[in-house]
């Protein structure tokens, strides 16, 4: 896999583990990820995001209600895995670890990820977004 990137970020939010578990895995309200513009539902372990300039098919691989969620991805340039960590640390504190393992089909395009895909920062906004939505679920 030389021609692998790996990410990993992490972020505590102050929510239950099944608070956030409900929204991460509803595919079927993605309103509050700045990032997604549509999701396909192709079955019940399958669907697609679509993006800006971009879409990614998914495939579930893992749900262990509330603390991990696994999925293959197939982008134009990539494929991939992404797991999704959910520990409660409290009633109302859950650490969130999400890694990302992409393998590009070519050295070529590996080398263009890093000036076209900032997989820190897009995790870094994944995190925001939720958390925003979260906020504003909870005061309404």
């Amino acid at each position: 896999m030389k021609n692998t990137r790996v990410s990993t970020a992490e972020r505590v939010l102050s929510f239950s583990a099944q608070e956030i578990w409900n929204i991460i895995t509803n595919n079927d309200d993605y309103s509050w990820r700045r990032d997604i513009t549509k999701i396909e539902r192709i079955s019940e372990k399958e669907f697609i995001e679509y993006g800006k300039n971009y879409e990614i098919k998914f495939e579930i691989t893992k749900l262990e209600e509330p603390n991990l969620y696994e999925f293959n991805m197939i982008g134009s340039v990539f494929q991939g895995v992404w797991v999704g960590g959910l520990t409660e640390l409290s009633e109302k504190s859950t650490r969130l670890v999400f890694t990302e393992e992409l393998e590009f089909k070519n050295p070529i395009m590996k080398l263009l990820s890093f000036i076209m895909l900032n997989i820190k920062k897009t995790q870094e906004q994944y995190f925001d977004d939720l958390e925003v939505y979260l906020y504003k679920r909870e005061n309404q």
